[in-house]
């Protein structure tokens, strides 16, 4: 289930998913004594989250440095510093919000989860789920 759902939004290919899942469970097998068992597949979740958020950020970072530089006149360089501005204040207001806000806000806006898929993914009830996201 869990490889399903990081293929379908992983834009390469159906190995990066895969790669994803291999480390899930070899963390899984690594600290399977010192995960309380009913939340074991939730663990095994937010590790996948986690991995996948991190291969985004490597993935952008490798996007950056491979980008061409601009053709002169091509993109005004008010635009440009606009631009970076904007992303810096969007990741300075992300990184102080809480946690749970943070991931509910991910899958809701940038994955375009329903609130019910939401709610059965992070195991909370579909009103509180949307409760977090206005609060957020």
């Amino acid at each position: 289930m869990l490889k399903s759902i990081l293929s379908a939004y992983i834009s390469q290919d159906f190995s990066d998913a895969e790669d994803i899942i291999q480390d899930t469970v070899y963390k899984g097998l690594l600290y399977l004594d010192s995960i309380v068992p009913e939340k074991f597949s939730a663990w095994l979740y937010r590790v996948a989250l986690n991995r996948y958020y991190d291969m985004l950020r490597k993935r952008k970072r490798i996007e950056w440095l491979d980008q061409e530089p601009t053709v002169e006149g091509s993109e005004i360089p008010e635009e440009i510093l606009l631009r970076k501005e904007r992303r810096e204040e969007i990741e300075h207001v992300m990184d102080a919000l809480n946690p749970i806000y943070r991931q509910l806000l991910i899958l809701k806006y940038e994955l375009n989860f329903s609130y019910r898929e939401i709610s059965d993914l992070v195991g909370m009830r579909e009103e509180m789920v949307k409760t977090y996201l206005f609060r957020s």
